[in-house]
C-alpha cells in the first residue's frame, strides 16, 4: 500500500509507541535452564545463551544472565549502551572462550558487570576488549587469559575498569594484564600476578585523553609491573613498584592474605584506608559487594578489608571428655562486637547452633559430640557479613574404653550379718575403689582381689545404703552402686552380745576375748579380718561357729587373725587365711574347726599349735620355736622353726627348736628345725608320721651339712 494511502491513525499510535519504547528500559534474562522465547521477558523465557539476549536488547536496557559457567562459541559482542550484568555475581558466572577466542568485545558505552572472564584468547584484548567508543568493566575477574598483546583486558579511548581483580593473563608485549591505549581509565583495581612476555599495566598514547589509575595496586607482576606513561594522566593512589609520581602513591608491599590466590588485604596492610574517596563510593561495593568505604577512607584495589571481629577459642576441654558427656562448654572472645547471634558447628557429625553474644566474651554449649575426635568451629560476623572463626578438636571417649563394672544385685542383711562379694568387671578395669562411707559398720575391701565384706552395725535396722564401687582405667572412672537395706539381727544378737555375729548362710559366729576387763582391750571383726588390738598378754580368744541347722554349712573363713601383743590362747573354728602374730608368743594356738584350713601363720612362739582336726597346706613360722604341732593333714606346707617364712631352708640355719611334729597325713611338705634334745641334730622319731609320701626333713643346724631325709611312717 503506498504510504499516501496508510491512514494518519498509523502513524500517531506508531510514533507514541516509540516514545513510550525510548522512555522505559527493559530487563531481559538469560539462564541455562531458560526455554529461549525472545523477548527473554522473564526467567521462564529466559535465553539459553548471552548473544541473543543482547541483539533484542535497545539503548538503556539490562541484560541479567543467571549463575552458571557459560562456555562461548563465539565472543559476545556488546557494541551498545546495553548492561550486561550477571545475578550472583563474578564468584557465580563465569564466561568461558575455552581458549578459542575472546570472551567480550565492547564498544558505545556498554557495560559489563559482575562475571569471571576466563580462557579468553585472542590477537589482542584475550579477555576483553574495549574499543574507544568506550565501554565499562567493573565488579569483574579477569583470569587466565591470553593474547598476542594486552593479554586481560585492552582498554581504549574513553573505556574503563572499576572495581577489577587481573590476574594470572599472559601476553607476548604490551601488557600481560591490562593494555591502556589512547587513553583508559582504571580504579579501584588489583592487578597481580600477571604472567611474563608482557608486563602487568602497559600504557601507550597515540591520541584520546590521558589515562587515569586511582586507588589500584599494580604488584607481583612477572617482568614488571608496570610500563609506559603519557603526558598529562593521572596516577594517585596507586600501590607499585617501582615508584611513580603522584598523590598518595606507595611502593609497600601489599600484604595480601595469600599470593597463591586470596588478594584480599590482610590487617596491617599499607594499603588499608590508603585510597582517595569518591563520590560514588557513598552508596557504592567492593569486588565482593560489600560496602567501598568501612572506616571513613577507601582501601586501595578491588577489595575493601573488612576487619570483622576476631573469634579467639580461650577455654575448651583439652583431654579426653568422658563418654557419657555428649556435650561441653566453649568460651572464647571476640576483639570487636558481632552482629547477631554467633553459631557453632561441628565438622564430624554436622550438627549445629547458634547462641548469643552480647559482648566481647562468649559461651556456648556443643552438643551432639560424636566418640572419638570432633572439629568443633565456633563462628561470628559483623553488620557487613564478614565471618570470623576459631576450631577446636575435642575428643570424646568410646563407650568400649569404660572402666564398666558388671551389676550387683541388691542385698537385704541382718545387723551384724556377714555380706561377702567379689566385684567383677570387664577387663580393661585396671583399679576398683570402694567406697562405704554412707554405710554404718565395718568394712573390708582387698584391691588385689577385688572381694569386699561389710558388717552391718547394731541398731542400724531399717536402713538403706549404697556402697559404691568405682572400675577406673586411663580413659574413665565409672561407678556400680550396691544397694544394702538392713533388717533385724538374728536371734540372740543384739547389744548383749556385742561380738556375736551371723556368717552369709545363717552360722552364728561367735566371739570372745577373755581378759578385756583387765586391759582397754578393742576386738574388731569385719566379717574378713578378726584383730585384736592394745591385748592383754593373758587374754584368750576364741571365735567358735554354730551351725544354722536350715541353711548353714557351719564353717567361715577368715582371711586374717592378728593381735599386737602376747596372748594366752587362741582358740578358732573354720578356715583362716593368715594368722598373724608374728613376734607374738602364745601359749596354745588352735584351729579348732573340723576340716578347718590353715593357709599361712607366722607366730613367735607357741607351747602348742594344733589343727588335729584340720589341714597345714602353707607354711607355719614359728621363729622362737615351739614344743608341740599337731595337724591331721599337711599337704604342700613347711614347718620352720626358727626360720622367716621366706627362708630357702635348703641353705638356711635353723635358729629354734621344737619338741614334737605329729601329723597323720604328710604330703609334699618339709618340716625344718633343730630338735631340744640333740642340739642340731635332728631326730626322726620326734615327727610321727603315719602317712608320708614326698616329704623331707631338714636338720640345718650352723655346724651341719644341710641332709635331707625322706620322713617315712
Amino acid at each position: 500500500m503506498p504510504i499516501s494511502h496508510i491512514p494518519r491513525s498509523f502513524f500517531i499510535a506508531s510514533t507514541m509507541l516509540l516514545l513510550a519504547r525510548l522512555g522505559h528500559a527493559d530487563t531481559h534474562y538469560v539462564s541455562l535452564a531458560g526455554q529461549h522465547i525472545p523477548p527473554f521477558a522473564d526467567w521462564s523465557s529466559a535465553a539459553t545463551n548471552i548473544q541473543p539476549a543482547i541483539d533484542v536488547a535497545v539503548d538503556g536496557d539490562t541484560v541479567m544472565v543467571s549463575n552458571g559457567t557459560y562456555y562461548l562459541s563465539s565472543q559476545v559482542v556488546l557494541m551498545k549502551p546495553v548492561t550486561l550484568k550477571s545475578l550472583g555475581g563474578a564468584s557465580a558466572t563465569v564466561l568461558d572462550g575455552m581458549a578459542s577466542r575472546r570472551c567480550v568485545q565492547m564498544a558505545t558505552n556498554g557495560v559489563l558487570d559482575g562475571f569471571a572472564i576466563r580462557n579468553g584468547s585472542d590477537v589482542f584484548g584475550g579477555g576483553v576488549a574495549i574499543d574507544w567508543s568506550g565501554g565499562t568493566v567493573q565488579n569483574c575477574i579477569v583470569r587466565g587469559n591470553t593474547a598476542a598483546t594486552s593479554g586481560g583486558i585492552e582498554c581504549c579511548g574513553s573505556g574503563k575498569i572499576i572495581n577489577t581483580l587481573i590476574t594470572r593473563n599472559s601476553a607476548g608485549s604490551y601488557g600481560s594484564g591490562v593494555r591502556l591505549r589512547d587513553g583508559g581509565y582504571m580504579e579501584s583495581c588489583t592487578v597481580v600476578s600477571n604472567l611474563s612476555g608482557g608486563c602487568g599495566v602497559y600504557i601507550t598514547s597515540g591520541g584520546g585523553p590521558p589515562p587515569v589509575i586511582l586507588n589500584s595496586i599494580i604488584y607481583y607482576n612477572e617482568t614488571q609491573n608496570r610500563v609506559g606513561s603519557v603526558t598529562g594522566m593521572t596516577n594517585a593512589y596507586v600501590c607499585t613498584t617501582p615508584a611513580i609520581a603522584g598523590t598518595g602513591n606507595i611502593t609497600n608491599e601489599p600484604r595480601f592474605v595469600n599470593l597463591g590466590g586470596d588478594y584480599h588485604l590482610m590487617a596491617g596492610s599499607p594499603c588499608i584506608d590508603a585510597g582517595g574517596n569518591r563520590p560514588w563510593m557513598a552508596t557504592g561495593t567492593d569486588l565482593d559487594g560489600k560496602p567501598r568505604i568501612i572506616n571513613g577512607r577507601v582501601d586501595m584495589g578491588a577489595y575493601e578489608c573488612d576487619p570483622g571481629p576476631v573469634i579467639h577459642i580461650t577455654s575448651a576441654p583439652s583431654g579426653e571428655i568422658s563418654y557419657h558427656l555428649t556435650s561441653c562448654l566453649i568460651s572464647g572472645t571476640n576483639n570487636l562486637p558481632v552482629a547477631g547471634d554467633m553459631w557453632w558447628t561441628n565438622l564430624t557429625t554436622g550438627a549445629s547452633a547458634a547462641f548469643a553474644c552480647t559482648g566481647l566474651s562468649w559461651t556456648c554449649s556443643a552438643s551432639g559430640l560424636a566418640e572419638g575426635s570432633n572439629t568443633i568451629h565456633v563462628l561470628g560476623s559483623n553488620a557487613l557479613g564478614s565471618v570470623s572463626q576459631d576450631a577446636a578438636t575435642l575428643r570424646r571417649g568410646y563407650e568400649r574404653d569404660l572402666p564398666l563394672l558388671d551389676p550387683m544385685t541388691n542385698c537385704s542383711l541382718r545387723e551384724h550379718q556377714v555380706l561377702l562379694r567379689a566385684i567383677t568387671g570387664r577387663t580393661n578395669v585396671t583399679t576398683v575403689v570402694c567406697n562405704a562411707d554412707a554405710a554404718k559398720g565395718v568394712s573390708w575391701y582387698e584391691t588385689a582381689t577385688r572381694r569386699f565384706s561389710f558388717v552391718p552395725d547394731l541398731g542400724t535396722a531399717g536402713q538403706t545404703w549404697n556402697i559404691l564401687f568405682i572400675g577406673v582405667n586411663t580413659h574413665s572412672m565409672e561407678t556400680q552402686a550396691l544397694v544394702v537395706t538392713v533388717a533385724e539381727p538374728a536371734k540372740g544378737i543384739g547389744p548383749r552380745k556385742p561380738l556375736r555375729f551371723e556368717d552369709t548362710d545363717g552360722d552364728i559366729l561367735d566371739i570372745k576375748y577373755a581378759g578385756a576387763k583387765d586391759a582397754p582391750s578393742t576386738v574388731l571383726f569385719d566379717g574378713r579380718r578378726l584383730m585384736v588390738s592394745n591385748a592383754y598378754a593373758k587374754g584368750k580368744l576364741t571365735l567358735a561357729i554354730k551351725r544354722n541347722k536350715d541353711s548353714g554349712d557351719g564353717s567361715f573363713e577368715l582371711e586374717d587373725l592378728s593381735m599386737d601383743n602376747d596372748g594366752k590362747s587362741a582358740t578358732i573354728g573354720g578356715n583362716v587365711n593368715n594368722v598373724s602374730l608374728a613376734g607374738r608368743r602364745l601359749g596354745a594356738l588352735s584351729f579348732s574347726g573340723k576340716g578347718g584350713i590353715v593357709s599361712n601363720l607366722a607366730v613367735g612362739s607357741a607351747k602348742t599349735i594344733s589343727a588335729s582336726k584340720g589341714s597345714i597346706v602353707g607354711t607355719v613360722a614359728a621363729s622362737n620355736g615351739f614344743e608341740t604341732l599337731a595337724a591331721n593333714v599337711m599337704i604342700g606346707g613347711r614347718i620352720l622353726a626358727g626360720m622367716p617364712a621366706s627362708a630357702n631352708v635348703s641353705n638356711t640355719p635353723a635358729q629354734a627348736t621344737f619338741k614334737t611334729v605329729k601329723v597323720n597325713v604328710m604330703w609334699d611338705s618339709v618340716v625344718a628345725g633343730r630338735d631340744t634334745n640333740e642340739g642340731s641334730k635332728v631326730v626322726v622319731p620326734h615327727v610321727k608320721v603315719k602317712t608320708a609320701g614326698r616329704s623331707i626333713f631338714y636338720h640345718t643346724g650352723t655346724n651341719d651339712l644341710v641332709t635331707p631325709e625322706p620322713i617315712l611312717p
